[in-house]
């Protein structure tokens, strides 16, 4: 695993990687990811609660490029 997405709050928000609502791309596997399946972060943002989302996009290390938002309030992550 890449060390900038050993944190809780990165752990958290890649629990939503593992079931995508959309893929973008023809003919690309549907199979959610994982943070250990990230081979190159392009850039990403941390996240705080109740104000800005988690964001993240790279490159997984079956060829397939991915997109990540998640948020967390009072409620917990979405």
């Amino acid at each position: 695993m890449l060390k900038e997405l050993e944190s809780g709050d990165w752990e958290e928000a890649f629990k939503y990687a593992q079931s995508p609502d959309a893929v973008i791309g023809e003919k690309v596997a549907l199979d959610g990811f994982t943070r250990e399946g990230v081979a190159e972060v392009f850039n990403s943002r941390e996240g705080e609660n109740d104000e800005d989302s988690w964001l993240i996009w790279g490159r997984l290390h079956d060829g397939r490029f991915f997109y990540l938002e998640a948020w967390c309030d009072y409620t917990g992550w979405g």
